[in-house]
C-alpha cells in the first residue's frame, strides 16, 4: 500500500516538479469502472514521474522458462514514457523428462507501449521474411493487488493477478496472469506486453501456461541503446497478430506490399 509519506519521499528523491506529485490513492474500489479509472490514473501518474526523471534507456533482463525445458533471456527497455519488450527464440526441438517432444517456431516479436499515445504496437516477422505490424489502444487489465509479498533480487515484490490479454477469445480457456511487482522501481510496465501496476513487474507467469519470466538483472544506469517505435511494415489487425491461425493474413496483399 502506498502512503502519503512514502509517495512524498519517492517524489523528493527523483526531483520532479510539485505539479507531478502523486498523493494518497484509495485502495478500496467498489466498482469495475472505478477500478479501471484508478489503474489508468496510477499508470499515467507513474509515467509522468518517470518521464520527468528518466533521460536515457533503462534495461531489464528476464530469464524465460517455457515448454520442454526452453530457457532464454528477454529484454525490456524503457525510455521517456515508452517501452520495448523484445521476445526472441530460435527454432528448436526440445524434450521433457517424460520423453515428450516440443517444437518452438518463433521469430522476433517486439511489443512497444507508448504512455502518451495510450497505444500498444506489436511487430513480428512473418515466415522469417516479412515485417508485419499491428497497434491497438491501451486496455485495463483490472489487476487485483493482494497483500502477499516476497523478495526478488533484493526488492520487495507484491503479488497481483489479472486475466490474460486475450480473455475475450471464446475459443480459449482464459488463464490468470500472475505478476509480482515492486514500487521501489516505479515503472508501470513488465514483460510480454503487460502494464498498469504501480511499479515494475519483476516476475510474471500464468496459471496454466508453461511460460515464466523472472527478472535477472536491472540496469538503471541509462546506458542502454535507444529504440524507436516502428511505423513501417505491413499493417494487420490485432486479431491477426494475436490469433494468426483463426485470422490468417492475406498473403497476396502482403507480397504485393513488399514488391
Amino acid at each position: 500500500m502506498i502512503s502519503n509519506s512514502d509517495t512524498e519521499s519517492f517524489v523528493s528523491n527523483v526531483h520532479v516538479p510539485i505539479q507531478a506529485r502523486v498523493f494518497l490513492i484509495p485502495t478500496e474500489i467498489n466498482t469495475p469502472m472505478k477500478n479501471r479509472l484508478l489503474q489508468t490514473f496510477i499508470f499515467l501518474m507513474s509515467t509522468c514521474l518517470n518521464v520527468a526523471a528518466q533521460k536515457n534507456v533503462v534495461a531489464i533482463t528476464y530469464q524465460l522458462k517455457s515448454y520442454g525445458g526452453h530457457e532464454s533471456e528477454q529484454v525490456l527497455k524503457l525510455l521517456d514514457g515508452k517501452s520495448h519488450f523484445a521476445y526472441s527464440r530460435k527454432d528448436e526441438k526440445l524434450q521433457n523428462a517424460e520423453g515428450m517432444e516440443f517444437y518452438h517456431y518463433f521469430a522476433e516479436i517486439d511489443t512497444y507501449t507508448d504512455a502518451r499515445a495510450q497505444q500498444v504496437v506489436r511487430t513480428r516477422l512473418y515466415k522469417r521474411k516479412y515485417l508485419i505490424t499491428s497497434s491497438w489502444p491501451f486496455q485495463s487489465f483490472e489487476w487485483k493487488i493482494t497483500n502477499e509479498t516476497k523478495n526478488i533480487l533484493g526488492y520487495s515484490a507484491q503479488k497481483a493477478t489479472a486475466k490474460v490479454f486475450y480473455e475475450q477469445n471464446e475459443d480459449i480457456d482464459s488463464p490468470d496472469v500472475i505478476a509480482w511487482f515492486t514500487t521501489d522501481i516505479p515503472y508501470s510496465v513488465g514483460p510480454a506486453g503487460y502494464y498498469g501496476l504501480p511499479g515494475l513487474i519483476l516476475e510474471l507467469k500464468y496459471s496454466h501456461i508453461a511460460e515464466h519470466y523472472l527478472v535477472k538483472s536491472i540496469d538503471l544506469s541509462g546506458t542502454g541503446k535507444p529504440f524507436i517505435i516502428p511505423t513501417e511494415g505491413f499493417k494487420i489487425t490485432k486479431d491477426q497478430m494475436v490469433f494468426p491461425v483463426k485470422n490468417p493474413i492475406n498473403e497476396k496483399e502482403l507480397k504485393t506490399f513488399y514488391k
